[in-house]
């Protein structure tokens, strides 16, 4: 039977003498035999602990004296590696005669499922608040702090990009849009004579509402003072608009063939409105003279229909009292107004 050498004893090397014994004789010296024990190298890797995100890569660096090889067939002492998911990497140093493996677990993290949010058309002017989710960390792009309220000025789409507890990082956007504008229009401001006049916001607001407390699309306006309405679309967007209305005091004048003539406001800062009504004629002559006779005002050949309102301004003339006189199908009718302060 053969002999074996192990443990303490085999990691010497030396001479080794073999005897016999066979019923208590013993074999003659001289068989000896001769065992070397080669170094064997010590393989490492480093780093000890390697944990990645999913997309980045990682350096392993080996050690130990000998050629090296890798799990990847690379044959260099350091590689990098990308993997997709956790993978082991081994390492096999050989020293010629012996050889030693070391191995390396890459822990592969998945990036963070990041939502910037759902894309939002808001009204003009409307703030908007941004707030990620999927991380514990968020990082807007155009100024935005996470869950802090915008008032957006242009539309414009964000990028968020959040970490998670891992610190892997993964971005998602988010586009902000506006409805179109909603515009009310209730007209120029009101001077006349007669109360009673229409105010009209107009058709297609989900609501409206006047400084009146009315909520109907029409109101009157029976006095004096400036009438403010507050509409909102369908998409929820307000927007306003205000008209001054100012009932005054008039000269009236009813004419021999039945023409209407309403001289207003009167006295005035010397803007007047002279406003003709049931006219029996197509062309209209109109002067105004001051105390001394003296025409400051014409408008001749004034084509008119059934009727027609007039502005005269006569604010650089000094105060005082003047004659309006209207010339039409060969006859002439006068009235006078008072300019003041």
């Amino acid at each position: 039977q053969n002999p074996t050498i192990s443990g303490s004893t085999a990691s010497m090397g030396g001479v080794y003498t073999l005897n016999v014994t066979n019923n208590g004789c013993v074999s003659a010296a001289g068989n000896t035999a001769s065992l070397v024990v080669n170094t064997t190298p010590v393989a490492t890797i480093s780093p000890s602990v390697a944990t990645i995100c999913i997309g980045q890569s990682s350096t392993l660096t080996g050690s130990g004296t000998g050629t090296y090889t890798w799990s990847t067939t690379a044959a260099t002492p350091a590689i990098t590696v990308n993997p997709l998911t956790s993978t082991t990497y081994t390492l096999a140093v050989n020293n010629g005669l012996c050889s030693a493996i070391a191995s390396q677990l890459i822990n592969v993290n998945l990036l963070p499922a990041i939502n910037a949010g759902v894309d939002q058309t808001i009204c003009p002017g409307s703030a908007v608040t941004l707030s990620g989710s999927g991380g514990v960390t968020y990082l807007w792009d155009n100024g935005v702090t996470n869950g802090t309220p915008i008032t957006p000025l242009t539309p414009l789409t964000y990028t968020v990009t959040g970490t998670d507890i891992n610190g892997c990082s993964n971005t998602d956007l988010m586009s902000i849009t506006f409805f179109t504008s909603p515009t009310l229009n209730l007209g120029a401001d009101i001077l006349q004579v007669n109360p009673g006049s229409i105010l009209d916001a107009g058709i297609g607001w989900s609501s409206i509402l006047w400084n009146t407390t009315e909520t109907s699309q029409t109101i009157v306006s029976n006095s004096n003072g400036t009438y403010y309405c507050d509409v909102t679309d369908a998409n929820g967007c307000s927007t306003s608009d205000t008209v001054s209305v100012m009932y005054t005091a008039s000269i009236n004048h009813l004419t021999t063939d039945g023409m209407s003539i309403d001289l207003y406001p009167n006295p005035s800062d010397g803007l007047f409105k002279i406003e003709l009504t049931n006219l029996n004629t197509k062309k209209l002559d109109l002067f105004i003279f001051d105390a001394i006779g003296k025409v400051v005002y014409a408008n001749e050949n004034i084509t008119v229909s059934n009727s027609i309102i007039l502005p005269v301004d006569l604010r650089h003339y000094s105060d005082g009292t003047y004659t309006i006189r209207f010339m039409y199908n060969d006859k002439s009718e006068e009235l006078k107004i008072v300019k003041t302060k």
